[in-house]
């Protein structure tokens, strides 16, 4: 290891530049500070590397320190460039910089820190007129999409796209999700700038910022917007997203801006936020609970990130942990959710007698908040975080505090736990405190009781949860206890760190990150490796997954192993498919994961389908195993022990190369355990034989069919007419069918169900007509380039416009269905043609629209020319379900249906009521027969004389 210094040494007054690098991986979270020397240039700005923090890693970094911070640093510039490359190398996820196809490096020298002075939490925080917390009220933001030297962002990342995405007050956006996180106290307006290209001399953050300022400086885009949210391609950035400790910039790699958790976590940073972590420093984003955790579910913050914000505050005077474990009686608390009440944590301080191994000498707190599934906690519902009472560790006195947060426990009502705090860095530290839930366990409550108090003697971490006796009221064992007992051990640092100084060694080890063991895998036998769609159907799917393994370039091809005596129901099944190289496949709370497969070539990308158990139940509470392979592009396995199996998989790294399993235990029961408690279906099977219900409505206008995929009830409506001179109200709803009327199908309207599309997938496509361009020279109007329109991949139609006389030309607006996946895997389905003759077509077998087509006109012709579109078929795709029951968010409550839409009958054959057999027909969707909703199309035309006729093709030729 290298120790002697290269360099003069050297100690500088500057001001830090922070910014937080998120790969989402197996290598920790690296920060990036940088700074220019006095009386020096943009040009020669320095990244600083920290001896002994594993690369700068985010949680052996001096907590505190944050972007525009004055401070005191000493050290050496690193002269050999050699080692400087390594050093720069270090301080990024090798993973994610090896799927890197730029040619340009990080052209800064590198300063090595010995010692560091700066004031705690001392940065820019700015944005407006802030709430009590750290957020803003109104923020301005400006958008940026930019394309360095050569390096293109992906087709469909236009402005349309990001308007809709990041501003836009639909569904799924980022507008929508922070209204939703803040209590509507916080909103964003600003522009979408691009794409503009440049070449920087530096593929860093800073280089690219540096560039994108001078091209954009001067403009009333760039000048008047705070935030600076900056687009770029994915083979520029060697993180998935960066963002500033404080002050206002972002970077994000293009293939995220579907995910407004990204927007949240990046912007997040800005507001002072750290990671949401767990109990160690190895578990910096394992809190998925908040944004701040793992990419890229939605989901707001936690209390402890949402109180730095200002949108929650403490419901009860601090306690002490001294003061509530010497009481001869329980404390009793009320804790409000925090889905629906600003006030609703308990704060509880810890004393330095117990909390021993603490890196900074600030105030350390344990928090607790109940999360029921309501309000900003919405998105929580079908994960394990629902409807628990929470306990986390932070070392922070203030809302500006950019402190990690650390989840300690997650629990249900009805149970009693010993808490357990952590040193950080490897130790869980067995407390005094106990703590009772009181209620009824998973159901969702305003409000929950809690009992704390001193655990008894006898009562130890190995004491079984069912064993501990309960706080009452009062507590008949006084015994002294001793105050702190180290349980668990994961790894240790000897990074230390005050608040006045920090010196800086190269001493350290690293961390684990997660858990191993040597015991066998229970399940069957290992699957042949497969790399692509039809070697993953080769694999027979409904038993439980318990075993994963890899092989080959980025894992490029995989294996599974299943265990043949967990049988999963073929009842709403749901399908999770990554499509960037980072992120994390969940099941829903209750189901077992029972097969990955791949998605293009190598196994690019891969969806994991999920099931529930056909008998038994599966826990909440998950296991995280370590990440594989251990070694780049290596070949290894991966599984759950014991009673264990598969309900998550992580992506990290380019391609997903790098996997993590999440498991949990598995209880077998000998009968069939119905679904619709566990997954909170109102309608369609039970998986066991029974009903879920039926659906019906007090509207006797609607009329609701049940979606026995997702076992809830769904209604059709008919957006407004819309022609040459109006246009249709957006409704945000997936569209399944076309209504048409007036000569030509002058008039059209949109068939739609009660699904809302993801306002964050926005798309428009071409627009079409019975001929491309302008049919004769003198026509208005805009000129169609084609005859059809398709939806990009993984999109329906929501929305239709038209242009020209009798709807001549049309263009289809597009977005994904929220929480469903359009199944790409398969042929669309092409309806018959149709005009105002048949008056309306629908998709097929439950399927959505996911294009248009325009008949080919007669160019020299006296009848039946098919002029103006008059007749078109619709091309249909299926869907499927990430979540089912109450957690499909994307199914729109009757309440909230639009109300310039009219009720209308779903098409003319019932839905079928059932869900898909996942262990004959994974990839069949809806096995139920629907059939054709209208008789086959036929163009019908009325006898008219000679002399109509001319009349009538001479009004076409001079429109």
């Amino acid at each position: 290891r290298r120790l002697q210094q290269s360099g003069t040494q050297t100690d500088y007054h500057v001001t830090v530049r922070v910014v937080k690098q998120d790969a989402f991986g197996p290598e920790p979270a690296r920060v990036d500070v940088a700074f220019v020397p006095p009386g020096h240039s943009e040009s020669e700005l320095m990244t600083v590397s920290f001896p002994g923090t594993n690369g700068n890693a985010g949680t052996k970094m001096p907590m505190g320190l944050q972007h525009g911070a004055y401070v005191n640093i000493t050290g050496y510039r690193e002269t050999d460039s050699t080692h400087a490359e390594e050093l720069k190398a270090g301080m990024k996820d090798q993973a994610l910089a090896t799927g890197l196809a730029s040619a340009k490096k990080d052209q800064r020298g590198v300063f090595v820190a010995r010692t560091l002075e700066y004031e705690r939490d001392a940065g820019e925080l700015g944005g407006g007129r802030r709430l009590t917390g750290n957020a803003a009220s109104q923020n301005t933001a400006v958008v940026v999409l930019y394309e360095p030297c050569g390096n293109s962002l992906q087709e469909d990342i236009t402005k349309d796209r990001l308007e809709s995405a990041f501003f836009s007050s639909g569904a799924g956006s980022f507008q929508q999700v922070i209204g939703v996180c803040s209590r509507g106290t916080v909103s964003f307006t600003g522009s979408v700038v691009g794409p503009i290209s440049g070449c920087p001399d530096s593929n860093d953050a800073w280089a690219t910022y540096q560039a994108i300022q001078s091209q954009l400086r001067g403009t009333d885009e760039w000048d008047q917007n705070y935030f600076k949210v900056m687009i770029l391609p994915s083979s520029w950035l060697s993180a998935i997203g960066l963002g500033t400790v404080g002050g206002s910039l972002s970077w994000y790699r293009d293939t995220y801006v579907k995910h407004p958790a990204m927007f949240l976590h990046e912007i997040g940073h800005n507001w002072k936020l750290h990671h949401a972590g767990g109990a160690f420093v190895s578990q910096e984003y394992s809190d998925t609970s908040s944004a701040m955790g793992y990419c890229c579910s939605t989901r707001c913050y936690n209390f402890l990130h949402s109180w730095q914000l200002g949108f929650a505050d403490f419901a009860e005077d601090q306690l002490s942990l001294t003061d509530v474990t010497t009481k001869s009686s329980s404390t009793a608390l009320t804790l409000k959710a925090l889905g629906t009440d600003t006030e609703s944590g308990v704060k509880i301080h810890i004393d330095d007698s117990s909390s021993s191994g603490r890196r900074l000498s600030v105030p350390a707190f344990l928090v607790l908040s109940w999360r029921a599934e309501t309000g900003t906690d919405e998105w929580l519902q079908g994960t394990s975080y629902g409807n628990k009472v929470q306990v986390h560790h932070w070392d922070g006195d203030s809302r500006t505090d950019a402190s990690i947060t650390h989840l300690l426990h997650n629990v249900n009502k009805g149970s009693t736990i010993l808490i357990e705090d952590t040193d950080r860095s490897g130790e869980r530290i067995l407390t005094e405190l106990k703590m009772t839930v009181k209620g009824v366990k998973s159901q969702t409550t305003d409000t929950v009781d809690i009992l704390l108090c001193k655990r008894l003697s006898t009562e130890s971490s190995s004491t079984a949860s069912a064993d501990l006796t309960p706080c009452s009221d009062v507590v008949a064992d006084t015994t002294a206890t001793t105050s702190t007992t180290t349980t668990t051990t994961a790894g240790s640092t000897t990074a230390d760190s005050t608040t006045g100084g920090i010196a800086f060694t190269t001493t350290t080890s690293t961390p684990g990150t997660g858990t191993t063991t040597t015991l066998e895998n229970p399940g069957g036998p290992w699957s042949a490796y497969f790399s692509d769609e039809t070697g993953s159907k080769g694999v027979a799917p409904g038993t439980a997954l318990v075993g994963l393994g890899c092989s080959g370039q980025f894992c490029g091809s995989i294996r599974v192993s299943h265990r043949a005596d967990v049988q999963l129901s073929s009842q709403s099944v749901t399908i999770h498919q990554l499509d960037a190289d980072v992120g994390d496949l969940m099941c829903q709370s209750g189901q077992v994961a029972t097969q990955v497969t791949c998605i293009g070539s190598s196994c690019s990308s891969i969806r994991l389908h999920c099931a529930t158990p056909q008998g038994g139940r599966v826990s909440i509470d998950l296991l995280e195993r370590l990440w594989f392979p251990s070694e780049l592009h290596g070949t290894e396995d991966s599984y759950c022990h014991g009673d264990d199996v598969v309900v998550g998989v992580y992506c990290g790294g380019a391609n997903c190369m790098t996997k993590k399993l999440v498991c949990a235990t598995y209880s077998r029961d000998d009968e069939c355990v119905p679904s619709c408690d566990i997954l909170g279906l109102e309608c369609g099977d039970d998986g066991c034989g029974g009903s879920c219900g039926t659906c019906s409505s007090e509207d006797s206008s609607l009329t609701p069919m049940c979606r026995g995929d997702v076992g809830r009830c769904v209604y059709f409506v008919a957006a407004d007419w819309v022609n040459e001179d109006k246009s249709m109200t957006a409704t945000n709803l997936v569209s399944t069918g076309m209504g048409c009327s007036d000569d030509y199908c002058g008039n059209v309207r949109l068939i739609q169900m009660s699904v809302f599309v993801d306002a964050a997938t926005s798309e428009k496509s071409d627009w079409i007509s019975d001929n491309t361009g302008h049919r004769w020279f003198w026509n208005s109007g805009t000129a169609a380039s084609d005859q059809a329109a398709d939806c990009p991949d993984g999109m329906a139609v929501s929305y239709l416009k038209c242009d020209g006389r009798h709807c001549d030309n049309l263009r289809l607006h597009c977005g994904k269905p929220l929480q469903w996946q359009v199944e790409m895997t398969e042929d669309p389905v092409v309806t018959d043609w149709f005009s105002e003759e048949q008056g309306r077509m629908d998709c097929p077998d439950g399927k959505v629209m996911t294009g248009v087509e325009c008949q080919d006109s007669k160019k020299w012709c006296l009848t039946n020319c098919r002029s103006y579109c008059d007749n078109k078929r619709l091309r249909c795709r299926s869907i499927k379900p990430e979540m089912a029951g109450a957690a499909i968010l994307g199914v729109v409550p009757v309440a909230e249906l639009p109300s310039s839409a009219d009720p209308v009958s779903p098409a003319s054959s019932p839905w079928y009521q059932g869900a898909a057999d996942t262990a004959n027909n994974l990839w069949g969707g809806l096995n139920g027969v629907f059939q054709d909703s209208v008789s086959s199309a036929q163009l019908l035309c009325g006898y008219q004389s000679l002399v109509t006729v001319a009349a009538m093709r001479l009004l076409y030729f001079f429109s």
